[in-house]
């Protein structure tokens, strides 16, 4: 999927974003989470549309271990190989089209760190959309 999406940016940068706010409107929604942004183009076309970019992070080798620990096909890898893969996301290895992680999270509004239990995620997150909606208000 990773190539694909890279594919589609070399002649859109940001594809995603204006099909998933099309999508949104087509269902009378007046808002919705669009997961995984990994390009700057992305987040411009996110702003543009008046959204906020909301990052949720985590210490990388727990990143590692709640992947292994779900258990999927495709996340069963070895440390050194999610390193690797890891870094061609975090930092744009196969040029302007390419995802850039990195850059992505400095444009972010709102920050989470996600080191602790779902239950203090959830309330992190109620507590951000709080601050949001207080905001907008």
């Amino acid at each position: 999927l990773r190539e694909l999406a890279n594919e589609l940016r070399k002649t859109q940068y940001a594809f995603f974003i204006p099909l998933f706010i099309e999508r949104m409107r087509a269902a009378g929604a007046q808002h919705a989470v669009i997961e995984s942004i990994r390009h700057t183009a992305e987040v411009a076309m996110l702003k543009k549309h008046g959204g906020i970019l909301l990052v949720i992070d985590a210490d990388r080798r727990l990143r590692y271990d709640r992947i292994v620990a779900r258990g999927s096909a495709t996340d069963m890898i070895d440390y050194d190989t999610f390193v690797m893969e890891e870094e061609r996301e975090w930092y744009g290895a196969e040029g302007a089209h390419d995802m850039n992680l990195v850059a992505v999270m400095q444009q972010a509004d709102y920050t989470i760190k996600n080191e602790g239990t779902r239950v203090e995620l959830h309330a992190k997150v109620d507590e951000a959309l709080a601050r949001i909606e207080a905001s907008a208000a």
